[in-house]
């Protein structure tokens, strides 16, 4: 698991210091942004300030979370869970999302094009684990 904040904050100094311990490059990313808003790569000491500042202002709540970025050579894939309101949980398989604009996915690919299923299996058990854990329910 990426470190990360567990707790939002509109405070840069809570950042720099989670950048300090952890290292960079972090990924901020406004509690309620969207659409790319609020998002902010962050490579050295030097950026911190300002791109923090602007994710905040960014960010409806003034709010922010922070984490280890995961970036050159990972890949951004989804799984897509429904619930039955009951408790059960399901999934719609993944979905890879790793072609990127300004943090949109501009291209989705589905099934993913991982090729180590064992690992996209593994994925789709723990999205599955949360959600129950969360108890996720889709009533329409």
């Amino acid at each position: 698991m990426s470190p990360a904040l567990h707790t939002p904050t509109n405070s840069v100094d809570n950042v720099r210091q989670f950048a300090a311990e952890i290292g960079y490059p972090i990924m901020v990313k406004a509690v309620d942004g969207g659409g790319g808003r609020g998002i902010r790569l962050i490579r050295n000491e030097d950026q911190l300030a300002s791109l923090v500042k602007r994710a905040i202002e960014e960010s409806p709540t003034k709010q922010v979370f922070a984490e280890k970025a995961a970036i050159d050579g990972f890949r951004h894939v989804e799984v897509q869970i429904i619930g039955d309101g009951s408790g059960d949980v399901t999934h719609l398989w993944e979905r890879e999302c790793s072609i990127q604009r300004r943090y949109q996915k501009v291209v989705e690919f589905a099934p993913s094009a991982v090729k180590d299923r064992d690992l996209i299996a593994k994925l789709i058990e723990n999205a599955m684990d949360m959600a129950r854990h969360v108890r996720l329910n889709s009533k329409v």
